[in-house]
């Protein structure tokens, strides 16, 4: 993944938050193309926060950093995931941003048994 925040010819890109020398947060994003609407947005792989940082806004300041980025590059949203049980980060995600009715569904290739249909 670093390999490919480092490469400029790649999409994937961060954003890094320091605080005395040291990294204490980062938010991972790129550009995803919105087809049904022929236009793009900005999906927001990862954000993470140091333990001892969490708390302090800094969560929300990156989220705000990378929206500013979307909106300077015309993308029309910018959008991610959480899981249910991640209670604290909703938290802050349900201050900044609307919850949508999406569900996800994933088939993991590597597994034999992934993909069967099914009558």
């Amino acid at each position: 993944m670093w390999a490919w925040i480092l490469d400029p010819q790649h999409p994937v890109e961060a954003i890094v938050a320091e605080r005395a020398g040291a990294l204490v947060g980062f938010t991972i994003f790129r550009p995803f193309y919105r087809t049904l609407d022929a236009n793009e947005a900005c999906y927001l792989d990862d954000i993470y926060v140091a333990q001892a940082e969490r708390g302090t806004g800094l969560a929300r300041q990156l989220i705000e950093r990378v929206v500013e980025v979307a909106r300077e590059r015309g993308w029309t949203h910018v959008r991610w995931v959480t899981t249910n049980g991640n209670r604290r980060a909703r938290g802050l995600y349900e201050k900044v941003a609307k919850p949508r009715d999406l569900l996800t569904y994933r088939i993991d290739i590597e597994n034999e048994e992934a993909f069967t249909l099914r009558q």
